[in-house]
């Protein structure tokens, strides 16, 4: 008796994992084969939304998806002025603190509604207590903000618009900043989990770097010095939360390839083969044919992709566009866009650490993507595109697709990067004769892709409003 019911728990359980293990492989394709021309899938029927939440606890994240909530840096406040450190995402602890701070985050919004407006002294108290300062690269819209960390309901109220800056304080009571970046606007909420995991990763953190880290050691903000108020005739003022780095920094050196090609500069048709299964083109169908430049040009009946030798790749939907969902919110939109993106990178063997580089608000139509390398973001200034990804949709229809296809390594050493002071210097300069008040609203560590170099080293860019300021 006991052998038969062991029989039938054994067989119980590899027909349970027979469609795990299945449903993982059909939500991992975002588009169908050959010959079925059109992108929704079946995610959003009951069994592909069960099978999907498996895969979500038994399969990994795409990368893109990943940085629809991911910041772009994290600074760790240990409680001493002078011993503060900047990580981001080539850094160990990096995703270790996002996956904490999300945690908190998620249980935060979705339970509290005990919104207290503060002054800002309040909030750079919390940022010279032990915390972390969450950095996003874009501006969210609240809601769509809580959307990308899993909340559903969120309990924000509609006052607070856009979101691009958080503390994270752990001291008791532990709580939550928030800047509401389209009014300067500063609130908190109390957590509404343990901040005890966060607190020890900062206090591991320390005790690991000490104070004398080259890499990441920083001094101050700028608002410690006033660096954001005019004195006399000082004409720079750089925005509160730009960090003043003390030491050195050191970034590797990258080489840059395109994965279209061949080490012989040939055409690898064997990519291009794969871009094709992305797009659901079957290539015995389409009409090929090359243009002047050597652009090779696949027309379809729901569309034309175009797949240029210098790496740029562009798709254009006909008609009212494919569409990518069934589900039009803008949350879904974005979240298929960055499956698509991951589709095509993977497919190309393209660098995939990508984030999203465009304002996310629910009227988002256009979705641009940037590279980062070594955890840095690189800047596109080579007369071909302005951002590694840009997607057009309309009401979940996909219109346009466009893609700079590269890969960056590391070559094997790290350089210093040129000092933090001169850069500013360098900007200010740039700007005086011009400008009666220069306002610095970021400067960041970056590289900067032209198209002529074969290597990159990290430089500072220095936003001066709506002017990025980088290497060339």
């Amino acid at each position: 008796m006991n052998k038969e019911r062991l029989k039938s728990i054994t067989l119980v359980g590899l027909i349970l994992m027979n469609f795990v293990l299945g449903g993982i492989i059909m939500t991992d394709k975002k588009l169908w084969p050959h010959g079925y021309n059109f992108f929704i899938s079946l995610e959003n029927s009951f069994p592909m939304q069960f099978f999907a939440d498996l895969k979500n606890r038994f399969g990994t994240v795409p990368a893109a998806k990943t940085h629809l909530s991911m910041p772009e840096n994290i600074i760790i406040n240990t409680g001493y002025q002078t011993t503060r450190f900047s990580v981001n995402a080539k850094d160990p602890i990096f995703s270790d603190l996002t996956a904490a701070a999300n945690k908190i985050l998620a249980s935060t919004l979705s339970a509290s509604d005990d919104l207290t407006h503060v002054d800002r002294e309040e909030w750079y108290s919390a940022l010279t207590a032990k915390s972390v300062y969450l950095s996003y690269p874009v501006d969210y819209e609240a809601g769509l903000f809580a959307q990308f960390l899993g909340v559903k309901n969120h309990k924000l109220p509609s006052n607070i618009r856009t979101i691009s800056k958080i503390v994270i304080s752990t001291t008791t009571p532990a709580a939550i900043y928030l800047e509401d970046s389209a009014t300067s606007q500063y609130y908190r909420l109390f957590a509404e989990s343990s901040t005890e995991p966060l607190l020890e990763l900062i206090s591991a953190y320390q005790a690991q770097n000490g104070t004398g880290s080259t890499e990441s050691s920083i001094i101050n903000y700028s608002f410690d010095l006033r660096f954001d108020q005019a004195f006399g005739g000082q004409k720079a003022i750089l925005s509160p939360m730009i960090p003043i780095y003390s030491n050195p920094q050191n970034a590797a050196l990258l080489s840059i390839s395109n994965p279209l090609l061949n080490e012989d500069g040939s055409r690898d048709e064997a990519v291009i083969d794969r871009i094709l299964k992305v797009f659901s083109i079957n290539p015995t169908n389409a009409r090929r044919y090359t243009e002047a430049d050597g652009t090779i040009v696949f027309v379809e009946n729901n569309g034309i992709l175009k797949i240029d030798t210098n790496g740029l790749l562009s798709y254009t939907a006909k008609g009212t566009g494919t569409r990518l969902s069934r589900n039009t919110s803008t949350y879904n939109t974005v979240s298929e866009i960055a499956d698509l993106v991951d589709s095509v990178s993977n497919a190309v063997l393209s660098e995939r650490n990508l984030y999203v580089s465009s304002p996310l608000t629910e009227n988002t139509q256009t979705v641009t993507f940037d590279y980062l390398a070594e955890g840095l973001p690189v800047q596109l200034k080579n007369n071909i595109t302005g951002h590694a990804v840009t997607v057009e949709t309309e009401n979940g229809r996909l219109l346009r697709y466009e893609q700079l296809l590269r890969r960056y390594t590391p070559a094997g050493m790290s350089v210093e990067t040129p000092a933090y002071i001169n850069a500013l210097d360098d900007a200010i300069a740039t700007y005086s004769a011009s400008m009666n008040e220069i306002v610095i609203d970021k400067m960041y560590l970056c590289y900067t892709d032209t198209g002529t170099a074969p290597y990159l080293a990290a430089d500072w860019a220095v936003q001066v409003r709506s002017v990025v300021i980088g290497a060339e």
